[in-house]
């Protein structure tokens, strides 16, 4: 080979062709640096041709070829040069031209760096606007729901998660936030069932209380005319009297349905209907109002 391993020039090419010039052995060095294409012939000075010999091109590459110790690999501008290797009419040259050049190397070396550092930048950008599109896209129905579940906390018991696929970022999300608003609706089905039943339980209380007001009213007015001595006759006493007791089984008849009542909301029994006559109920109203109204004229 032309050139060896440690990137020098092959000792017999320096003994045949270069004469053991030390001019001519560093431009060989050199341009062994560098990829070449050499052919060693003749040259005519009277006609100014160069005449190849025959087998004499010699093609070298440098890419594997690491500078020796102490040597520099320096570029040689592209190009063909004859140079001379003597001083009579015919006489020994070398063409040489440099196909590959350090210089040229270089240059496509550093647009490839400058290509390969563009697209790596240009794909570092890409990552990051991917990455911070995603995070949006995921942080967006979080914050919603953490939104929905603070109105919620606060009272608001009809606030619900927007969903649909603007919203969430995948299937899962999606029915995460469609669980959620189910939740949302059962928790305000029953806290207003708990409402309902809160008013009707103070609905209850007043109507018991006004029940039992009426028999206590009456009950009152009977032991006042009972009270007053030497205004009633023995007849109006025992009818005032028989009065109080219809008015303390009302009493007890009322204490009775309240426990059925409790019962009823319990569970643990069931109402029974039965069809009654309004008229003795009516009749019995009148009675009870009747002592009152004549006591007081």
């Amino acid at each position: 080979s032309v050139v060896t391993r440690a990137g020098t020039l092959n000792p017999l090419v320096q003994e045949r062709f270069l004469l053991q010039d030390p001019e001519l052995q560093g431009l060989a060095t050199v341009i062994a640096r560098a990829d070449v294409r050499l052919r060693f012939g003749t040259w005519d000075e009277a006609q100014q041709k160069f005449t190849p010999l025959e087998d004499s091109t010699f093609t070298i590459d440098s890419s594997g070829v690491e500078a020796a110790a102490g040597e520099q690999r320096d570029s040689i501008e592209s190009g063909s040069e004859i140079v001379l290797l003597g001083g009579v009419e015919a006489i020994g040259a070398v063409e040489v031209t440099l196909e590959q050049p350090l210089s040229t190397r270089a240059t496509r070396i550093a647009q490839v760096t400058g290509a390969i550092t563009l697209v790596g930048l240009l794909a570092l950008a890409a990552t990051i606007l991917f990455a911070t599109l995603a995070a949006r896209r995921f942080a967006k129905p979080v914050r919603l729901l953490s939104e929905t579940a603070s109105a919620i906390g606060d009272g608001d018991l009809s606030a619900r998660v927007p969903t649909g696929p603007e919203v969430a970022a995948n299937i899962e999300m999606e029915a995460l936030l469609e669980g959620f608003n189910r939740m949302a609706s059962r928790l305000e089905t029953t806290v207003g069932a708990l409402k309902r039943e809160r008013d009707r339980g103070q609905e209850h209380l007043a109507d018991v209380s006004h029940e039992l007001r009426t028999p206590l009213a009456a009950l009152r007015a009977f032991v006042d005319l009972l009270d007053e001595d030497g205004t009633t006759d023995p007849a109006t006493r025992k009818r005032l009297l028989s009065e109080a007791g219809r008015q303390l089984e009302r009493m007890d008849a009322l204490t009775a349905n309240i426990l059925e009542l409790s019962r009823f909301d319990a569970g643990i029994a069931r109402p029974e209907f039965t069809e009654t006559d309004l008229r003795s109920s009516v009749s019995a109203a009148i009675e009870q109002a009747a002592a009152g109204a004549r006591r007081r004229g």
